[in-house]
């Protein structure tokens, strides 16, 4: 059976249910509080420079230990729950990012700091690919997209309720607030994935099919990674995850300082993020029901075009109503962009492997999420200003796009 729409695949079930709403629920919230942990140094950034006087580049270590975190937090996380199963590692995920989320508001030095945003990272990382793999799998085939774009917009939401817990109180409140907020509603949640998240019903399928063959075996990694025609498509996803990755946390991490370079008040710097924000949500919900309901090459070429032709005015325009507006449209086609690699990710790994394929991926993508703050430190350190760091972020998006439009010519799998 193959994935993915318009490839001969088999309708089973309704569209809507008890359990599929139940599912893309809980995952939207979750996913909210990924976001808020993903963009919460990106909006205490101007106050703990000021606190801990730090350098451009060591507030680029900052904004990167949580991604360092990611990466293995993402392999591991995804490679277990093929084992486990998705709902188990998704419970410790939260439970070890919402502890060290707290845990980040009561860091006194550089150090400790650094420290538990990393372990931050490796909960969070854990979280992702299974938020993913369960919403793919919720989902009947068809519409996969959408219910990927549907939780995925949980992610740029709790970016913005990020930032606007850091205009509470004009701006200038104690940061240390954003995470303590941000640790309590994570461990809050745990209770509603324990009692009402189903565990994915393919999985459990295809676990007991496993289970009832005479010496049930599970591929290794490599085998599930570049095995035959998936070594081509993993090398692909990989290469555009990477590169569009790499720009995304450039502009989720640094872009309210780098506006603050630029003239804009903190105030008006966190008000662009969450419009940044907002423009994502959109985009996520655009995005998810045209990648279920026409060509994929063209969404895909239009998608980098215009996250493209926004950008690079981003740039030079100074006014704050037209940097309000750039914002918008490039969290449309920069967070929608990044919800379409996410939905393409499941559709070339079988269910019994998608857990480890997107653990790879999501985690490779992280690896770029962890370059982009560090380069972008780097550049301040050495003179370049903000026009100049984000006219550089194209030809990245440039090289995802070409890698993009050749996996769309690849077979997608079989179950």
């Amino acid at each position: 059976m193959t994935i993915g729409a318009g490839h001969g695949e088999r309708v089973q079930g309704p569209l809507w249910s008890g359990e599929v709403i139940g599912t893309i629920v809980i995952c939207f919230v979750t996913a909210v509080m990924e976001g808020f942990g993903l963009q919460s140094v990106g909006v205490a950034a101007h106050r703990i420079v000021s606190e801990y006087h730090l350098s451009p580049s060591a507030m680029g270590w900052v904004a990167s230990a949580s991604t360092i975190g990611l990466l293995p937090g993402a392999v591991f996380g995804g490679r277990i729950a093929d084992f486990m199963g998705r709902k188990r590692v998704l419970l410790l995920a939260l439970i070890l990012s919402g502890i060290f989320t707290l845990a980040t508001a009561t860091a006194q030095v550089y150090q400790t700091l650094m420290l538990f945003r990393f372990f931050t990272g490796l909960g969070l990382g854990a979280a992702l690919p299974n938020l993913i793999a369960l919403s793919a799998e919720a989902a009947r085939p068809g519409s996969r997209s959408r219910f990927i774009a549907m939780m995925y917009c949980g992610v740029p939401g709790g970016g913005a309720v990020a930032a606007f817990v850091s205009l509470l109180g004009g701006g200038v409140f104690d940061w240390r607030w954003i995470f303590y907020v941000g640790g309590f509603l994570t461990l809050a949640i745990i209770p509603f994935l324990i009692f009402f998240l189903p565990e994915s019903a393919q999985f459990r399928r295809e676990t007991s099919a496993v289970r009832s063959q005479p010496i049930p075996a599970k591929a290794s990694t490599a085998d599930v990674l570049f095995h035959g025609e998936r070594g081509l498509s993993t090398t692909l996803l990989w290469l555009a995850l990477f590169f569009h990755m790499l720009v995304i946390y450039l502009l989720l991490n640094w872009l309210p300082l780098l506006l603050v370079d630029k003239g804009l008040s903190v105030v008006q710097a966190a008000t662009v993020q969450i419009v940044f924000n907002m423009g994502g949500v959109a985009g996520n919900l655009l995005f998810g029901q045209l990648m279920d309901k026409v060509p994929r090459t063209p969404t895909a070429i239009v998608m980098y075009c215009c996250f493209i032709v926004f950008l690079a005015p981003l740039a030079y325009v100074h006014s704050l109503v037209a940097t309000v507006l750039l914002g918008f449209a490039i969290g449309v086609f920069a967070l929608g962009g990044q919800m379409v690699l996410y939905a393409m990710v499941p559709v070339y790994y079988p269910t019994l492997m998608r857990g480890t394929g997107v653990g790879w991926s999501v985690g490779v993508g992280r690896i770029g999420s962890f370059a982009g703050p560090v380069l972008v430190g780097q550049a301040l350190r050495l003179g370049f200003g903000p026009s100049a760091i984000l006219i550089g972020a194209i030809p990245a998006l440039t090289i995802a796009a070409f890698a993009i439009l050749a996996l769309l010519k690849l077979p997608q799998a079989h179950e």
